[in-house]
């Protein structure tokens, strides 16, 4: 797949029930997380009407916290699916409650999970083998999301 295929990445839509295979085949293919909750919100990057990302929000045992999890097939990687898809969870975080942190679990060899949670300024921390990315969320009356091409601003 050349650069010119990639060149538009994407819509991101919330996911119903009509996209369940597709949303299956993803987690089946690259491997749901280590936890499965039912997710609270689920949104999908498509391209020429067939899913290529998906991220998903969850409850947390911390009332504090979101828990996401982010995938995107491997040819799709590295054209914006990703970062378009974390603006979306983040988007939906920060507006739908008073939690403070989305928090991104990936396995710690998933270099390109760990590119995207940088860009966000997550807060990366190692648990077992997993890592755990803490992004902080804005409060509910804040508006745009800030994920950055790898400067990090205060």
């Amino acid at each position: 797949m050349g650069s010119a295929d990639k060149a538009n990445p994407s819509r991101v839509v919330w996911l119903g029930r009509e996209h369940e295979r597709e949303r299956a085949r993803l987690l089946n293919e690259l491997g749901p997380p280590s936890f499965r909750s039912q997710p609270r919100w689920t949104a999908g990057a498509i391209i020429n009407d067939s899913l290529h990302g998906l991220v998903e929000i969850a409850d947390c045992d911390d009332p504090q916290v979101w828990i996401a999890w982010l995938v995107v097939e491997p040819r799709w990687r590295r054209c914006g699916l990703g970062t378009a898809l974390l603006a979306s969870a983040v988007s939906w975080a920060e507006t739908c409650s008073d939690r403070h942190t989305l928090r991104l679990i990936f396995t710690r060899h998933h270099w390109p999970m760990r590119r995207l949670a940088m860009k966000a300024h997550a807060r990366l921390d190692l648990v077992l083998e997993e890592l755990w990315a803490d992004i902080r969320l804005r409060a509910p009356s804040s508006n745009g999301i800030s994920i950055s091409n790898g400067e990090h601003h205060d």
